[in-house]
């Protein structure tokens, strides 16, 4: 149908740019090329993200099971807990970054 459009209106495709099928006006093209090699990155690093979150967590119920029923402290739980809460801003400053840059990096327009 694109084509059919452009011979009829005369529309000549500028290099990145390609008639949209809903508005029929030049609109950015961005290539299904590099939109799965960006979705695949971001996966990876996702991936990485999650199971770093994974270990952290799995650290901390092995440390509240040690304190509590190796031990015997009933304290524990809260030391557990508060590490808990303590690393909520830390993860937030480290994934924060790359989650800027990697928005940025989806939010580009090709010229």
């Amino acid at each position: 149908m694109c084509r059919f459009v452009n011979l009829f209106l005369g529309s000549q495709k500028a290099v990145g740019r390609r008639l949209s099928r809903v508005t029929l006006e030049e609109e950015a093209y961005y290539p299904c090329a590099k939109r799965s090699t960006k979705a695949a990155l971001n996966a990876l690093a996702l991936t990485v993200i999650l199971a770093a979150l994974g270990a952290v967590l799995a650290s901390l119920a092995l440390l509240e099971y040690h304190l509590v029923r190796t031990l015997q402290l009933q304290w524990g739980a809260y030391v557990a807990a508060a590490l808990a809460a303590a690393l909520v801003p830390l993860g937030d400053r480290l994934v924060a970054p790359w989650s800027a840059a990697a928005t940025n990096w989806e939010n580009h327009q090709v010229n």
